[in-house]
């Protein structure tokens, strides 16, 4: 959650701080989370959008109160009391309970902000800046560009609406949270105080996410957790060799576990994979699985990163989430997203446009499906979207622009992830240098003047509202003027009418 750096890799602040480091966990915060009834992500698909905004600030609320009651969290806590700090690094997804340690912290740390959600909305308010709506996807929006008039309009309102809830509901609570935490009311409120930012790290990099425009201080180190691939298990390794005509690699990540889908679906799911030539490797949270055919192999946990460096990998059939959607395009394997919540839908709709994946919608889960997107993954060599086409073009448009672009999708995978990684600098070189760069100068010389403005200000509102008043003004005058030059014709009219 929160890291108090003193030295990074050898290298940070001068030679002569002696290197520490020390671990300081929120322990069984995500365990007992999983186990709460809020946590079901199969419910969860079935929220509307303004349903999933609330949700995502009621997790926030709870995970901050749940931190907050570990050891590790009161460790925290004495340490920056006691110990002086250079920078704090903290992710900015949740957690805004903790800014008070800011207020706290010994020596007047700079603040390096992260968030590994990409780039969500409210990095604005930390930063200065605008959503871009017409640019940028609201994180749980299931559509992406382009947009219709009605989605863009929709698109709008979902920003304006999660901006509402966490000025009027969320950070309220934060607020609360903050001064219980450090004992006392704080001389700021946690909204003031998430200004002191001078370099926001963000999970999210133009290739592959939305561009748009950002304050110099805002980093895109897109992809910072993937490494270089190492040599994986004895076991999974031979079963991926032995794959005579490849693998496809299944996981849903650490929140939507494949041991707790739906029943019927995880026999629908058996029933088609064991009609597959290819070797399956299931990240599968049970020590055994009923009819699981020859060809599939499960595992409780998989070195995801060094499982799709293997040459055998053909396919990722994922629950779309920002992290395993990103080592897919660094490592060239194409995806099948069964999105469940949050930004997954966003995540494999952004993909499908860009020709390198394909959906697969849990609720209509049939073998037949799966049988087709998988295969289809594999072989099809027509897309079946290609990036930039609208859906409003004609059919004839459609079939030229397919007949121009051919590519198989695993070659266009391979061209994204050549994209994706063709950067100055590596995203882990490029994080360390900035949190360097914090450190060396802790004003936060890289900041926009626009975090510091009110939303008014910053969107020229109060410009449109004077213009728009002085124009009402004018065209007031301009009838008033126009009023009295035909009162005072038709007076002087009526007049000479009746001297004659």
């Amino acid at each position: 959650m929160m890291k108090l750096i003193q030295r990074l890799g050898g290298k940070f602040l001068s030679d002569t701080v002696e290197e520490v480091l020390e671990h300081l966990v929120f322990e069984s915060v995500i365990d007992d989370f999983h186990r709460s009834p809020v946590f079901s992500p199969v419910e969860w698909l079935r929220l509307s959008v303004t349903e999933i905004s609330w949700l995502n600030h009621e997790i926030g609320n709870d995970m901050c109160e749940r931190q907050m009651a570990t050891d590790g969290a009161k460790r925290a806590l004495e340490m920056v009391r006691q110990t002086r700090i250079d920078v704090i690094v903290q992710d900015l997804t949740y957690g805004q309970c903790f800014y008070g340690m800011w207020e706290i912290a010994q020596g007047n740390p700079a603040i390096v902000g992260f968030t590994p959600f990409g780039l969500p909305n409210w990095v604005k308010y930390v930063v200065g800046g605008n959503n871009w709506p017409a640019i940028r996807t609201f994180p749980y929006f299931r559509q992406t560009q382009p947009f219709s008039i009605w989605e863009k309009a929709m698109n709008f309102f979902y920003y304006e609406l999660d901006d509402l809830l966490r000025h009027f509901y969320y950070m309220p609570r934060q607020q609360e949270l903050a001064e219980k935490f450090i004992g006392r009311k704080m001389t700021r409120s946690v909204s003031e105080i998430e200004k002191n930012v001078s370099i926001m790290l963000t999970n999210s990099y133009a290739v592959l996410d939305p561009a748009a425009f950002s304050p110099p201080n805002v980093i895109e180190v897109g992809g910072l957790h993937i490494k270089d691939s190492k040599p994986l298990p004895q076991d999974i390794r031979k079963f991926l060799d032995d794959a005579e005509h490849g693998a496809i690699v299944i996981s849903f990540g650490s929140n939507i576990q494949s041991s707790t889908l739906e029943s019927d679906k995880i026999k629908i799911i058996l029933a088609a994979l064991g009609q597959l030539k290819q070797h399956v490797l299931w990240k599968f949270e049970a020590t055994d699985l009923s009819g699981r055919p020859k060809n599939v192999m499960i595992r409780k946990w998989l070195p995801q990163n060094d499982v799709l460096a293997h040459p055998k990998v053909r396919v990722l059939w994922s629950h779309s989430g920002l992290l395993s959607t990103q080592e897919a395009v660094w490592w060239g394997v194409p995806l099948v997203g069964t999105p469940f919540f949050l930004d997954q839908h966003m995540n494999i709709d952004l993909l499908v446009k860009k020709g390198v994946a394909l959906s697969l919608d849990y609720e209509s889960l049939t073998t037949e499906t799966i049988l087709e997107r998988l295969n289809r993954a594999i072989h099809d060599r027509r897309m079946h979207q290609v990036d930039g086409v609208s859906k409003r073009q004609s059919n004839k448009q459609m079939f030229e622009i397919n007949e121009r672009i051919e590519f198989h999708i695993s070659r266009r995978m391979k061209e994204l992830s050549r994209e994706y990684k063709d950067r100055p600098m590596s995203p882990l070189d490029s994080a360390v240098w900035h949190v360097e760069h914090a450190s060396r100068h802790p004003r936060g010389p890289l900041s926009s003047p626009g975090k510091n403005m009110s939303r008014m200000e910053l969107n020229l509102l109060d410009v449109y509202a004077v213009l728009a008043v002085t124009i009402l003004a004018i065209l007031w005058i301009t009838r008033s003027l126009v009023r009295a030059s035909f009162y005072l014709f038709h007076l002087r009219q009526s007049r000479k009418l009746h001297i004659e």
